[in-house]
């Protein structure tokens, strides 16, 4: 693989035919989950030979996929260990090992609750967004936009794929982290900005991780919370080809609005 420096600067890929990422990232049938260390302000990328990569910013990405879905954790647990008690990962139907059994629109964790001070009280159990990411140059992983992160994930991919009928690895796109103050406390959130079009061989690649993780091939469980463990409070463009296979079925919109 060869980088070459263009529009202004920035890194391009360029395809010599030799790549092994692809092949390694099918051989290792997994994909980890990456957060956000909110002490050190990176993101944090669980490595393949077991230590974590962390990164100010990311580059060069490929979305395979990206679904909506809920995050549940035990609001007694401390910030940053992460005890799941249920989920889902398509919004509708919760995990088999989950706290409820019913549909998630008829779990009382998914309702919201009563006014206080003015605002409803969220639901126990959060809306996500998750995108499955391909790197070019590192091992593919799962960021879950949850809480203050849901929105600019959300958005991104409605306003620049979805809202176009066009699949997400049609065309790159980076991540940087963003400061945030709210009182005395300092979280960050992502901004996602969008890249080149994606080259066709590195389309269709991505479209067969795509089939493989619609399919439940793929081991989604990595090490790694995949969730936006942020402080506790204080006290008091040109046009995209289309993809070199079939374009994936049309299917229920990510997000709600």
């Amino acid at each position: 693989m060869e980088l070459s420096k263009r529009n202004g600067g920035e890194l391009a890929i360029q395809l010599d035919g030799n790549e092994d990422w692809f092949g390694t990232l099918q051989a290792s049938n997994k994909m980890n989950r990456a957060k956000i260390n909110h002490d050190k302000g990176v993101f944090v990328i669980p490595g393949e030979d077991g230590f974590d990569e962390e990164h100010e910013e990311l580059h060069d990405l490929v979305a395979v996929e990206v679904r909506s879905g809920r995050l549940m954790w035990d609001p007694n647990s401390e910030i940053g260990s992460g005890t799941r008690l249920c989920g889902s990962d398509n919004g509708i139907t919760p995990d088999a090992n989950g706290a409820y059994a019913g549909p998630c629109a008829a779990c009382p964790n998914s309702q919201w609750g009563p006014k206080v001070n003015g605002k409803s009280t969220p639901p126990t159990c959060q809306e996500t967004a998750s995108i499955y990411v391909m790197q070019m140059d590192g091992p593919g992983f799962i960021f879950t936009g949850t809480k203050s992160s849901l929105r600019p994930v959300r958005d991104f991919f409605n306003n620049n794929f979805r809202r176009m009928a066009r699949p997400p690895f049609v065309r790159f796109f980076s991540m940087k982290l963003v400061e945030q103050k709210k009182g005395s406390r300092v979280y960050y959130i992502p901004e996602l900005i969008l890249g080149d079009v994606v080259p066709a061989e590195t389309q269709q690649q991505a479209y067969e991780l795509h089939k493989a993780i619609k399919a439940g091939s793929f081991d989604l469980s990595g090490s790694g919370l995949g969730e936006e463990a942020e402080p506790a409070p204080a006290p008091a463009p040109e046009p995209a080809p289309a993809p070199v296979a079939a374009k994936p079925a049309a299917r229920r919109p990510i997000y709600r609005q």
